[in-house]
């Protein structure tokens, strides 16, 4: 799951660059999956990773 965010970069990026539909079509999927990375199964609980930053 480590390539989301770089994924979802690149598909913020290319929608840049391209019209309607693609454009919406990119920027949904990039929406999607940094959303994923706001889930309870990718975050940790509050206090739990004291070693990190």
């Amino acid at each position: 799951m480590h390539q989301l965010p770089l994924i979802a970069l690149a598909l913020i990026k290319l929608a840049q660059f391209v019209e309607e539909p693609k454009k919406s079509e990119y920027l949904d999927v990039a929406e999607k999956q940094l959303s994923m990375l706001d889930s309870p199964e990718y975050t940790a609980e509050l206090g739990k990773m004291k070693s990190w930053l």
